[in-house]
């Protein structure tokens, strides 16, 4: 069975309007993921400005009253090292993260009005429509043109955003294994070092 004029008008209709709310949904996701990151973003930095005091503090005081009974020495400084590293290695994964939230949102965003404007182009396909703000009928061909011309941009911006999330996603999931691999190691050379001074 056929389906009539009427009904594939409504059907598309409803499909543009659709995808005008999805859309409308995935741009306000869009601005609460930068609001957030920002936000993540001032905590982190302030939770490892915290941290890096402390375990100065830490290190200070220890080395103060037991400098001389530490052995070998390499191992201590060693350890000391990859703490350091361990602590930037964390700080980059963390603000890195935050720009991969971004970049996904921003993805999804670029998705959702694809996705629109094609809902949009296969209406005006089928049936004549006018433009919301002039009120004159739109000219297809001229419309599906710059549809096609458009379409291209968006799928080559999509493509380039799908690179860049890629890029962030494995510089913090490394950054994340060689912190947690520094912060290991360290925390075994600091253990052989009380095991054999104390």
């Amino acid at each position: 069975m056929q389906e009539s004029q009427e009904e594939m008008h409504g059907r598309l209709d409803g499909l543009v309007t659709s995808e005008r709310q999805h859309a409308n949904a995935v741009n306000q996701k869009l601005h609460v993921a930068s609001i957030d990151v920002a936000k993540e973003k001032t905590q982190f930095v302030e939770k490892i400005a915290l941290g890096i005091g402390a375990v100065i503090t830490a290190i200070v005081s220890f080395m103060g009253s037991h400098c001389g009974n530490l052995r070998p020495i390499w191992i201590v400084r060693a350890a000391l090292v990859l703490l350091v590293l361990a602590l930037f290695l964390a700080l980059f994964r963390n603000w890195i993260y935050s720009f991969y939230t971004l970049v996904f949102h921003l993805r999804l965003d670029y998705e959702a009005k694809q996705r629109l404007e094609d809902a949009k182009a296969n209406f005006i396909q089928c049936f004549p429509a006018a433009d919301r703000e002039t009120g004159t009928k739109i000219d297809s061909k001229d419309f599906l043109e710059q549809h096609k011309s458009n379409k291209k941009e968006r799928d080559a911006a999509i493509a380039k955003l799908l690179k860049r999330e890629d890029r962030i996603m494995f510089a913090a999931k490394y950054s994340e294994i060689f912190a947690l691999c520094f912060a290991a190691t360290a925390i075994a050379g600091l253990v052989v070092i009380a095991w054999t001074s104390f």
